[in-house]
C-alpha cells in the first residue's frame, strides 16, 4: 500500500502544505514528490527519534532524522540534548558515543496502534553544537533508502522544496513550499535557509529536499509563531561535524 492510502486508512493524512507566499512566489508544478518512487524513497529515508517505551503521541516522536548513507543518519544536534539532573540548569549538549532510539516508517506502519513501537539504536559519531548538526551511526540496521547530499549546491530563492518530518507527534507528514531566503557567511557559503514548508515541534532534524531529491537542509526551528516559515541549517554544515561524510 502506498503512503497516502495507508495514512488515510489509519486516520492520518499526509499533508502537502503550501506556505503563505505572495502570488508571484507560489510553488510551481510539483515535480519530485509527484513520482511515487521518489515519494517512497523520501518516506523511507526519514526516521522518527523516539522514546522506545512509549506509544506515538503528541510528544513522541521527539524529533526527526534521515539517512544520508545506508548506516548513517543526519539530524539536528539540539534533538540529542539530555535533560539536566540539576534543577535550574539547562539541558546538556550531546556527546560522541551517546545513543538514541529511532523508528523507521515500516516499523511504525506495521505496529500502528500498539502500546509501543519497535525501534533501532544509533550512536552519535560526529557533532557540532554551534552549527546544530549531528551524524549518527547504526550497527543494527542498514537502510536501502537514503538521500543524496551535495555541500556545493546553492538553493535558489523561489525553487520548490519539500520536508518529511514528525510535527507534534504526527508521523511522516509531507509539506511542500519554496525557498524564501538564502543567507551567506563571510566565506560566501550558505549559512542559513528560510523556506515555507510548514514545520512544527517534532520536525527538527528532518530533511529539506529539492526537486532533484537532494537533501539541502536540516530543519532547525520555526521561523515565526504561525509556523509560516521554517529555518533550516544548510547541508554543508554537516562537514563541520564530519569531514569524512563524503567518504562514508
Amino acid at each position: 500500500m502506498n503512503m497516502s492510502k495507508f495514512l488515510r486508512a489509519v486516520g492520518f493524512i499526509a499533508l502537502i502544505a503550501q506556505g503563505s507566499c505572495s502570488a508571484q512566489q507560489q510553488p510551481t508544478t510539483i515535480r519530485y514528490v509527484s513520482n511515487q518512487q521518489n515519494l517512497d524513497r523520501l518516506t523511507n529515508s526519514v526516521v522518527a527519534l523516539v522514546n522506545p517505551n512509549q506509544p506515538f503521541s503528541r510528544f513522541n516522536p521527539t524529533c526527526s532524522a534521515f539517512f544520508v548513507r545506508a548506516t548513517y543518519l543526519a539530524t539536528a544536534a539540539h534533538c540529542l540534548r539530555r535533560p539536566s539532573v540539576i534543577v535550574g540548569e539547562i539541558e546538556a549538549d550531546a556527546t560522541i558515543g551517546q545513543t538514541v532510539s529511532f523508528s523507521t516508517y515500516q516499523q511504525w506502519r506495521d505496529n500502528y496502534g500498539r502500546r509501543t513501537v519497535p525501534s533501532h539504536r544509533a550512536s552519535v559519531v560526529a557533532i557540532n553544537n554551534d552549527n546544530d548538526v549531528a551524524l549518527l551511526r547504526t550497527s543494527s540496521f542498514s537502510s536501502r533508502y537514503f538521500l543524496n547530499t551535495n555541500s556545493s549546491l546553492i538553493p535558489s530563492t523561489g525553487s520548490n522544496v519539500y520536508t518529511m518530518t514528525h510535527p507534534g507527534g504526527m508521523p511522516w507528514v509531507l509539506s511542500q513550499g519554496i525557498v524564501s531566503l538564502v543567507e551567506f557567511d563571510n566565506a560566501n557559503t550558505v549559512s542559513a535557509i528560510l523556506a515555507s514548508p510548514s514545520i512544527f515541534f517534532g520536525s527538527s532534524g528532518g530533511p529539506l529536499v529539492d526537486d532533484n531529491g537532494n537533501a539541502i537542509g536540516i530543519a532547525k526551528a520555526i521561523g515565526f509563531r504561525q509556523a509560516t516559515f521554517g529555518l533550516f541549517t544548510p547541508i554543508n554544515r554537516l562537514a563541520t561535524a564530519s569531514t569524512n561524510l563524503l567518504a562514508l
